[in-house]
């Protein structure tokens, strides 16, 4: 597949919400999240995971993930959740469940993929070595964004 362009691109650990096309890539152990909203705009986030992912740390990282999705994204607003990932680690499928648990029957099946974008009309993903998200606009590219699932 091609490389996307999208008129917003959202780094790791970043989020941003407009409403024509956003996306973001570079999905090995985080996850990708397109939700719309009930005003007609859509939220892209990268949420990235710093917690080792033993299943002593399992319910600490569900329980950070769900407070920043929470914080980052009103359950209330949201219409819709497609998440996007090409992970099986535990860390990543206890971010995902979070997810789930946040938005609770909104939250589509996962995907697999190494990005993933909203078109302005459907939600995609890109699942290759050298496929990529490209932005007209490219957001915070510093890996220390709201989206960092810490030990704090």
């Amino acid at each position: 597949m091609p490389s996307i362009t999208v008129d917003y691109k959202v780094f790791m650990t970043h989020d941003h919400t407009n409403d024509t096309s956003i996306g973001t890539d570079g999905l090995a152990t985080c996850i990708g999240i397109i939700a719309r909203l009930n005003n007609g705009n859509t939220y892209c986030g990268h949420i990235s995971n710093e917690i080792q992912g033993t299943t002593q740390n399992i319910p600490i990282i569900m329980e950070r993930t769900q407070a920043i999705m929470t914080e980052r994204l009103n359950p209330a607003n949201v219409i819709s959740v497609h998440c996007a990932t090409t992970s099986t680690f535990p860390d990543t499928n206890a971010m995902y469940n979070a997810i789930v648990n946040t938005y609770p029957g909104l939250v589509q099946p996962k995907m697999e993929g190494t990005g993933i974008y909203w078109d302005g009309n459907v939600v995609g993903v890109i699942n290759g070595l050298y496929d990529n998200i490209n932005g007209t606009t490219e957001g915070p590219d510093d890996d220390q964004g709201p989206l960092n699932v810490t030990n704090q």
